[in-house]
């Protein structure tokens, strides 16, 4: 297991929903380096292909599966129901497709690991796109690493203030940041909340089941007691249908693109495979990635099939506020879950700023001080909170992440990586089958980044595709 790796792929775990082994938090290093918990002590040094990983295939496939599958489904019921909708066929569709080729390009990292010998993911981009570029995958997974503290403010002031309805979402937001996540973002060992990697993964589960639940029991239906009760958001069912395409379908994929992001750990992940070789890394890949598009999926036509139009960024939101007693458990869950997993994530955020800032005066600065180290930190804290506080539909900040952010780490970073290892293998220009798919990628999500931002944009602030 590794013993320590930079802070921006500790932020991407994080956001994924934790270390297969727990994260713990610890001292932030004076050089911005974010160190992980110790579980088997030394770093990883093996050679590709030389088998010194430790993890099975089925190890490793559920691992996965549990580094991918986060919180971001609960926001997919939202994404099938932006615009006009989308059909349930096409949305399973665009479902299978996104995982389909998000495995396809986590297992080209993979590869690439294999060609080049890199041992974490700064080396690997070094090796194959050079290290006068690395400033582009810093602030890109800086960025990315935000707009997920974003996310976790979102939840908790939608959970809290549902959970507690004399409170606003903003007063809730406000109220916890200063109560509970401030104290915990300027401590200096957050190793206690190590255990927030397992009940993340536990209470999304809850919270599945609960989503598949009311569903399948039809409690929100026409006759439905919570229907009868009073709701939040009134069940919109006319928007429901078979094959529609909309504008919304642009939406769903971009957070899907969000919900599959995990392609920074590619590296720990095959290195960490016994007898590690791609044809095993495809079998881990097409398991991992194939078991999140189920669960995905899952909740995604239960949450739009019983909601339709009015499906909320955050599904949690639709369920009766008082009386649909499970959907009480589930916001607890998950809100317990967020307030012990955010802090972790914003140690890695404000750890990757730091290892960006290394060498400059600022850097310098924060680095020597006590002082500045707390103002950067509380700085950034009140940044992300006003965020969160501005951007009340956390849908909208997971598909904007998920079509900027999103299509560059899982299209074109991996496409680009795969050209570069290519070239390198023909000691010329990239030629043949998996050049031409590269090259395709590296155009795809181009594309995606500028046409799914604008959609989401278009669709969230104007009534153009309504």
């Amino acid at each position: 297991v590794v013993g320590a790796r930079p802070a921006h792929v500790r932020a991407i775990a994080m956001l994924r929903g934790g270390d297969r082994a727990g994260v713990s938090a610890r001292k932030p290093s004076l050089r911005g380096r974010a160190q992980l918990s110790a579980v088997a002590g030394s770093q990883n040094t093996e050679q590709p292909g030389s088998g010194g990983g430790t993890m099975s295939v089925s190890a490793s496939s559920v691992a996965l599966m549990k580094n991918i599958v986060g919180g971001g489904l609960l926001a997919l019921p939202a994404g099938m129901a932006a615009a006009q909708g989308t059909g349930f066929v096409p949305a399973i569709g665009v479902c299978t497709v996104s995982a389909i080729l998000s495995g396809y390009t986590y297992w080209t990292i993979g590869e690439a690991v294999q060609a080049t010998g890199a041992t974490d993911f700064k080396s690997l981009w070094d090796k194959t796109l050079g290290k006068k570029s690395s400033w582009v995958i810093n602030s890109t997974i800086i960025c990315l690493a935000f707009s997920a503290v974003v996310m976790y403010g979102c939840f908790l002031g939608d959970l809290i203030s549902a959970l507690v309805p004399s409170l606003t979402r903003t007063s809730a937001l406000v109220g916890v940041t200063a109560a509970v996540l401030l104290p915990l973002c300027l401590q200096r060992d957050l190793s206690a909340l190590s255990f927030t990697s397992y009940t993340g993964i536990g209470a999304v589960a809850f919270t599945a089941f609960v989503i598949v639940k009311r569903w399948l029991d039809g409690t929100y239906g026409a006759a439905g007691n919570f229907l009868l009760a009073g709701l939040p958001y009134a069940p919109a069912l006319g928007q429901l249908s078979a094959m529609r395409l909309s504008a919304g379908t642009f939406v769903l994929f971009n957070m899907l693109s969000t919900a599959y992001m995990a392609h920074t750990n590619a590296v720990r992940f095959y290195t960490e495979l016994k007898d590690r070789s791609p044809r095993k890394f495809a079998t881990v890949c097409a398991v991992g990635f194939g078991s999140a598009a189920v669960a995905h999926a899952l909740v995604m036509v239960a949450g739009y099939a019983t909601f339709g139009g009015a499906s909320q960024g955050l599904i949690l939101n639709n369920l009766h506020l008082s009386a649909d007693k499970l959907a009480s458990a589930a916001r607890v869950a998950t809100g317990i879950s967020i307030m012990g997993s955010h802090p972790l994530l914003f140690t890695s955020l404000r750890d990757s700023v730091l290892s960006s800032l290394s060498g400059t005066k600022i850097g310098d600065a924060v680095n020597e001080s006590p002082a500045a180290w707390t103002a950067l930190s509380v700085g950034m804290l009140v940044l992300a909170t006003l965020t969160a506080i501005v951007a009340t539909d956390v849908g909208f900040v997971a598909s904007v992440s998920g079509a900027s952010l999103g299509a560059i780490l899982i299209f074109v970073v991996p496409g680009l990586m795969q050209l570069s290892t290519i070239q390198m293998a023909g000691g010329g220009a990239a030629k043949g089958g998996k050049a031409t798919i590269a090259k395709g990628l590296v155009a795809f999500g181009g594309v995606m980044a500028v046409l799914g931002t604008t959609v989401t944009c278009l669709e969230t602030f104007t009534d153009v595709f309504r």
